[in-house]
């Protein structure tokens, strides 16, 4: 979707999380979400016991919306009163999948059902307050209960190379999905969310406009019948171009005069678009007092990151920023947690800061209005924390700070997920608001999609006549229309998008003047006269009224373009040079636009300048004659002399010219009437005076056009290198370029380009040129006329270079003869044409075959059946090839290659191979396979054959996988296929085969051990039967096939040697008897081996009496015979033990007793045991039980204790114990929190005993010689200290003598004068008399006051400051700039006993005294102590000016002139328009300028000032401008 991020507040906790551990949040049954799909989640112990009285709520989800959570329980251990539910659902309004308590089985797996829409699983935990367990571990994962879906998209326009689709705003953009599916698709829907923020659409296709720039994420969705859904979430990124920038897109002049150019710039900067992956929060949240009970929490989504990235380094989080106030550091905690739960802190409560402000708070704790927030930023290149900075400061400036803790605590954590705030309020009297926090990634792991800024493919001025310059962007303009002109500058970006800027300028109107005419005075001998310049006024007027078109006359273009420098006698003027220009500077009076026109004076007498001859090209009819434009050669007749003053007539004889008659009436298309060359007179003379006049004569001239011929075109073979290159003489083509025209008269040149032979530029060399190679290259040819290279004419040819034939390579072509072995074969010896002809094309040529090379180059007697060739002779025959190109037969080649026959070799066949299976009986053997190799030669030479073994018939036909010589059978029976080849020519060659049989050993079973309990004798030694094994051994074979024997040893077995007999007296326990099993047909044993052992009975020891309690006095008791188990193993293994009343029943093995309860018959009673072996040998002992009286307990009183401080109490145990056991001895007394503890004897606390709350502990007496046990219990009373409650900072506000104001401050604890005990103290010393519940103070310092309670006698004290406070005691407020400065600077400054803040007119109150562009006039500086302990107001004022002013007449802003002039002595101002003419000198204590110049309204521009003025005594001037508006 396209993000538009707005984030709410979150007050709860929601955290997205990879791999790591989860512990249960204690957050007061406010549910706390975790979306994750791996980790463990412990509860709030974690590798300890979880917590007393804990609430806790934990909501798990899959990150991906159709998986399912589950969290599988391995551990579980909650005791009585506390409670863990879990529900399938997203919150406690779910069906209960499992409720716990009391327990110390895990209960295993939970999952999300398949009716749970969610797939949430939530997990309630509460705890009371009198115990804890181990608690719960949890493995957390997701399953995906869907079938596979991958969707396939395809959009046009379609995506970029990096999958991003770039468009213009307006553009569609056309979507067409579809899905494959793993299971089925039958029912599916599909669905798309444009990121247009409208939902979800329907259909697999789908078109939508953009038309707002940004970045939009696609979702294409398709849902099965049964509603599971694809897994991607965003599967195209559409990038909208954003509008680019064209500030600084502007005119240098935006009115300018007719005929006038100005310059403008084109400037456009593409603008960024970017998804920040972390906005702030916004929006002020309030800090309220508090004494840390409450955490304030605000958290920032992050969810643009690629799923499951982390953050991996210290560096990928840049900082963490927060704009906040607050009135007292000191009580602070603030840290970020991630989406993991891992936690930096950023300020601890306690690391100090004290009264230290942050931001500018308001200090009074009644007014809960919010104060002016600093931004505060946490970065790793920070120097110091907030504790480390607010050393000797009261507001902690706005900058870079370091965190408490390393960035380095959040790696591994998701990227995506809940970043959330913690601000926790500690102390009483103080509170503040936090505006809004944020966190800057590294944007180097930011993804590339989230962002773009468009690149120019093209920057222009769309093109416009009256563009006369362009230097980059910059175009200079002269418009050629009054009015507004516009001009449009063109941006094309990387998407394909046009964008455009317009400048308009206004034109004033045109000056519609003439152009006056020059003063030619015809004297000879003279250099100057005196004219009437006036007398050009009217033809410079052109109709135009005089009286709003003045007109001056000047010396110089600059002098009239500015007004300056006016000839004061224009009605009589004297030239001071000859020819002298003079300027003429008509001005628009309403418009203030000039126009300057110039002509000349010129003495003396008309000159006629040489001009060069004219010559023409004749037409193709080449007749000698052709049309003249005469007049082409004025401008050199004329030279220096204007042609307003001078005219040129042209004539046929030089009477006419000197006469001034019969001028040629069609100068511009004259036709010579002779040829080839004719004079032409012409006659200059001067408009004013005929007599002024000279003449001089010129040729024009006609030349013949020459005739170009085509020639022939020239082809040529190429060498062996086959590049297309060759050299041409090209000049061999000029006598047909010629044709029967004289060589002498004309020259030839060759060109690759028409347009070089027409221009006669880049001429190649005829006498050797070589073409480039890439085909078949046109010549253009040149023939001129040596007498005008202008009269030419041109024809091509064609150049070619044919290839050549190359014979490349061929290979000896070998055939193995038939079984008849004569020597000749078939061959097909076209073969070898792909070799032959290498990368030529085979269309392009004709390949044939010969016996001889002269056949071959002759091209005859070609082999007339190649595919099908038997061989003339035997052993190698040479084969002669000839390759000719199609279509020029001359450019061929020759070549040999040899074709060869060879013998076969025979493989004879041979019998197949036994061997016996070793004892392991795995199937395989080593054969030697080269016993077979001389039969299979036969009579062939071992030289000339070569013999290989193989698996298979297809690697025997291949030669490839040869055996090993010594081969390992797989099989049995395994064919082996032979292969004889013939050792010249490996393709001769023929197989035979054979079988590996291999057969097995006797398949037997692994025999028993024997075993024998020894005799009484205990010497070890007894008879066995060995036979007793056999049937065992043979395991189903048919004894009558094989024969056993018995050996001392495995080589003995092997070897067959002299057996042992088969009742035999073991030698040794365990002895092995090693068994040979032999098939009487095959001959092929295996064997085995089992052990002789004689097994000891078990040894019999000492066991004293068990004892246990008479609970009742009947001298019966409940015993368990198991505990004097281990003295009767003794530490002997693999031993039982069975309980007896009697010694009989021990020896029968009946009547066995239960060993584990067992009530006594008489007292004491004798018990008889039986104790077995694992061999079942077996001994048989007694012991005593009895049963013996318990201790006596007195239940203890109270215990009462103080607080101390922290809600805890600590308990001396030690004198309760001497009141429960009172003078007895012999006993053991212990303390414990549960009666369960007590009777395990687990858990026992430690005399000196931490409790936080009333609690009742259980005593257990326990009698060290019997072990009896008694019980009973003591209470633990905790009384609460005294809590006094003063504010942290109280202000006794001082006037400027040391006068109180308004004191004394009562210090008031809160508490009464019946109850409690008070004692005062200053600066830590005793104030007397000081005993009540309150102070009044009057000094300032620090005061304490310690409270006891009279009933409990517990103590308890609280601090606080008292200070002074005053208005400063030295101040100043000056205007730091000059007079009349462009910007205006106030500065502020202020010393005294206190802080104070600055304030300019009704604006808000800030720290800084620096004020910057302020407005001129009157103002006022208020400087405040920030307490309220009064304030003083400074007037100002600042001298400058308005920035404009429109007069129009209605009453604002009519006239311009300066502020604050009327309070300067001396000053006077002047005002110019923009080329520097003075307009107006003003009175500055008069109404000001009312933008008339000369009784006449200027027009709307800038206009400049320049005052000088003096002040202090000291002179100075200012400039500056401003606009006049119409």
């Amino acid at each position: 979707m396209r993000y538009l991020l707005t984030i709410a507040i979150i007050f709860i906790g929601l955290f997205a999380t990879g791999q790591g551990i989860i512990n249960m949040p204690d957050n007061n049954g406010v549910p706390t979400r975790f979306v994750t799909c791996s980790g463990s989640f412990n509860d709030d112990g974690q590798n300890g016991d979880y917590g007393n009285n804990i609430n806790g709520y934990a909501v798990f989800c899959p990150g991906i919306q159709t998986d399912r959570m589950q969290l599988n329980f391995i551990q579980m251990i909650i005791q009585t009163g506390d409670v863990l539910t879990i529900y399938d659902g997203d919150s406690t309004a779910a069906p209960q999948l499992g409720t716990f308590t009391n327990t110390t089985t895990a209960p295993g797996m939970f999952q999300a059902s398949a009716g749970n829409p969610t797939g949430c699983l939530t997990v309630t935990f509460t705890s009371n307050g009198s115990g804890t367990g181990a608690g719960w571990r949890a493995g957390i994962s997701c399953f995906d209960p869907c079938q596979a879906i991958s969707t396939t998209i395809l959009t046009t326009p379609a995506p970029d190379a990096d999958g991003i689709v770039r468009i213009c705003q307006g553009d569609i953009v056309n979507f067409d999905g579809s899905a494959t599916f793993s299971v089925d698709g039958t029912g599916a829907t599909y669905e798309w969310d444009l990121g247009n923020g409208g939902g979800l659409n329907a259909g697999a296709i789908q078109s939508e406009t953009y038309t707002t720039s940004g970045i939009y994420l696609i979702d294409f969705v398709v849902t099965d019948a049964t509603g599971c859904s694809d897994r991607e979430s965003r599967d195209v990124v559409v990038h909208v171009s954003t509008d680019p920038d064209f500030t600084g897109t502007a005119a240098v002049d935006n009115t300018i005069c007719y005929g006038e150019s100005t310059d403008i710039n084109g400037n456009v900067t593409p603008i960024e678009f970017a998804i920040t992956p972390s906005p702030p929060i916004t929006g002020r949240t309030f800090l309220p007092d508090d004494n840390g009970t409450t955490s304030y929490q605000t958290c920032v989504s992050v969810d643009l990151f690629p799923p499951g990235a982390t953050m991996t380094n210290a560096s990928d989080l840049v900082d963490i920023f927060l704009n906040m106030e607050h009135s007292y550091l000191g009580d602070l905690d603030i840290s970020v947690t991630a989406p993991n739960g891992a936690t930096v802190s950023l300020h601890t409560y306690g690391s100090g800061g004290g009264n230290t402000f942050l931001g500018v708070p308001i200090d009074i704790d009644t007014d809960l209005n919010p104060g002016t927030g600093f931004d505060y930023v946490f970065t790793e290149s920070a120097t110091q924390t907030w504790a480390q900075a607010q050393a000797g400061v009261t507001t902690l400036p706005a900058g870079d700070y370091l965190p408490v803790d390393p960035y380095s605590t959040f790696v591994g954590t998701p990227l995506n997920g809940q970043w959330c705030i913690n601000i926790t309020d500690n102390l009483s009297s103080d509170n503040g608001y936090i505006f809004y926090w944020g966190l800057n990634f590294n944007p180097a792991i930011i993804p590339a999609d989230l962002s773009f800024t468009p690149n120019a493919t093209s920057e222009q001025w769309l093109a416009d006549p009256s563009i006369t310059n362009t230097v980059g962007s910059t175009i200079t303009v002269t418009p050629t229309a009054e009015g507004v002109n516009c001009y449009t500058y063109e941006f094309i970006d990387n998407f394909g998008c046009t964008y455009t800027d317009t400048v308009c300028i206004t034109v004033l109107p045109e000056i519609t003047n003439g152009v006056p005419s020059g003063f030619v005075i015809c004297d000879p001998t003279g250099t100057a006269a005196t004219v009437d310049l006036t007398t050009r006024d009217v033809e410079i007027l052109n109709g135009l009224a005089a009286t709003d078109f003045p007109i001056t006359y000047h010396l110089t273009q600059s002098d009239a373009e500015n007004g300056v420098g006016a000839i004061t006698t224009p009605t009589a003027y004297t030239n001071t040079s000859n020819p002298q220009t003079i300027y003429a500077a008509i001005t628009d009076s309403t418009t203030m636009c000039v126009v300057v026109e110039s002509f000349d004076i010129s003495v003396g007498s008309a000159a006629y300048n040489t001009v060069p001859d004219i010559d023409l090209c004749d037409d193709p009819s080449n007749d000698g004659f052709e049309i003249f434009d005469l007049t082409s050669q004025e401008a050199g007749i004329l030279g220096s002399q204007s042609a307003m003053d001078f005219t040129v007539t042209y004539h046929t004889t030089q009477l006419d010219a000197d006469a001034g008659i019969n001028a040629i009436p069609n100068p511009t298309s004259y036709v010579n009437v002779q040829t080839p060359a004719e004079t032409i007179y012409a006659r200059i003379e001067s408009v004013t005076d005929a007599t002024c006049n000279d003449t001089g004569s010129f040729d024009i001239t006609v030349s013949p056009t020459p005739i170009a011929n085509i020639p022939m075109d020239i082809i040529a073979c190429d060498d062996v290198s086959n590049d297309g290159i060759a050299t041409f003489i090209l000049s061999s083509r000029n006598s047909m370029v010629l044709g029967a025209q004289n060589p002498t008269d004309f020259s030839i040149s060759y060109h690759s380009t028409q347009a070089d032979a027409d221009s006669n530029t880049a001429a190649l060399t005829s006498s050797g040129y070589m073409n480039a190679g890439t085909g078949p290259e046109t010549i253009y040819v040149r023939i001129e006329s040596v007498l005008n290279d202008e009269c030419y004419n041109t024809t091509s040819f064609l150049i070619r270079v044919d290839p050549q034939a190359v014979f490349n390579t061929a290979q000896t072509i070998n055939l193995c003869d038939d079984t008849s072995n004569d020597g000749f074969e078939i061959f097909d010896i076209t073969s070898n044409e792909t070799d032959i002809l290498g990368t030529q094309n085979p269309t392009d040529f004709t390949i044939t075959y010969h016996n001889t090379q002269m056949d071959a180059d002759m091209n005859t007697a070609s082999i007339p059946n190649p595919g099908s060739y038997t061989n003339i002779s035997t052993a190698v025959e040479t084969i002669y090839v000839r390759i000719s190109p199609n279509g020029n037969v001359n450019c061929y080649a020759t070549g040999t290659f040899d074709i060869e026959v060879s013998p076969t070799a025979v493989a004879n066949p041979v019998t197949d191979m036994t061997l016996c299976d070793d004892s392991s009986n795995d199937g395989t053997e080593v054969f030697d396979l080269s016993t077979q190799t001389a039969t299979v030669l036969g009579t062939q030479l071992p030289a000339d054959v070569e013999v290989t073994y193989h698996a298979s018939q297809a690697d025997a036909d291949a030669d490839t996988g040869s055996l090993a010589l010594n081969y390992p059978n797989t099989s049995s029976p395994q064919t082996i296929y032979v292969r004889a080849e013939n050792v010249n020519n490996t393709d001769c060659y023929t197989t035979t085969s054979f079988d590996l049989i291999l057969n097995p050993a006797p398949t037997i079973a692994a025999a028993a051990d024997l075993q024998l309990c020894d005799d009484p004798s205990g010497d070890g030694v007894e008879n066995f039967d060995l036979t007793v094994n056999e049937t065992a051994i043979l395991n189903g074979l048919v004894p009558a096939d094989f024969m056993f024997t018995y050996h001392t040893s495995q080589a003995n077995a092997d070897a067959d040697a002299p057996s042992i007999a088969t009742a035999y007296d073991n030698t040794s326990s365990p002895e092995t008897i090693y068994v040979r099993v032999e098939n009487i047909n095959t001959g092929c044993y295996n064997t085995t081996s089992f052990d002789l052992i004689v097994d000891a009975i078990p040894a019999i020891a000492a066991v004293s009496n068990l004892e246990e309690c008479d609970e009742d006095g009947d001298t019966v008791a409940l015993f368990s015979l198991s505990d004097r188990e281990s003295d009767i193993i003794n530490g002997q293994t693999g031993v039982t033990v069975l309980y007896y009343a009697s010694n009989a029943d021990a020896l029968n093995n009946t009547n066995a007793l239960d060993e584990n309860s067992y009530s006594n018959t008489a007292n004491p009673q004798t018990i008889s045991y039986r104790l077995t072996n694992a061999s079942g040998c077996y001994a048989i002992g007694d012991f005593i039980i009895e049963a013996v009286a318990a201790p006596m307990v007195i239940t203890p009183m109270d215990v009462n204790n103080c607080d101390d401080g922290t809600g805890n109490a600590i308990a001396d145990l030690a004198p309760v114990t001497t009141q429960v056991i009172g003078n007895q001895t012999g006993v053991t007394v212990s303390y414990h929190e549960s009666q369960a503890d007590a009777d395990n004897d687990s858990n026992v606390v430690t005399s000196t005993y931490a409790y936080s709350s009333d609690t009742t502990l259980f005593i257990r007496v326990e009698d060290d010689n019997t072990d009896c046990v008694s019980f009973t219990t003591v209470n633990l009373i905790i009384d609460p200290l005294p809590q006094p409650s003063l504010l942290s900072q109280y202000v006794l506000c001082i006037d400027n003598n040391g006068v109180l104001l308004n004191g004394p401050e009562v210090l008031d604890t809160g508490l009464n004068n019946t109850d409690y005990t008070f004692e005062w103290f200053l600066n830590g010393a005793v104030i007397a008399g000081s005993n009540s519940a309150s102070h009044d103070a009057i000094e300032p310092g620090d005061y304490e006051v310690i409270v006891t309670n009279i009933a409990t006698g517990c103590d308890n004290s609280t601090t606080t400051n008292v200070r002074q406070s005053g208005i400063p005691t030295a101040y100043s407020v000056d205007v730091t700039t000059e007079t009349y400065a462009v910007d205006h600077q106030i500065i502020a400054t202020a010393t005294g006993p206190d802080e104070y803040w600055f304030r300019l007119d009704d604006g808000p109150y800030v720290n800084n005294g620096v004020f910057n562009n302020v407005s001129p006039g009157l103002h006022n500086v208020t400087i405040a102590e920030r307490s309220g302990c009064g304030e003083i107001i400074v007037e100002v004022f600042v001298f400058g000016y308005p920035d404009y002013f429109t007069p129009n007449n209605d009453g604002y802003h009519d006239t311009w002139n300066i502020i604050g002039a009327d309070r300067l002595p001396i000053t006077t101002l002047y005002i110019f328009d923009r080329y520097g003419k003075l307009l107006k000198q003003l009175d500055t204590v008069g109404p000001g300028w009312d933008g008339n110049y000369n009784g006449q309204p200027l027009p709307s521009s800038d206009y400049w000032f320049k005052i000088e003025y003096e002040q202090d005594g000291r002179r100075g001037e200012a400039t500056g401008h401003f606009a006049l508006k119409r």
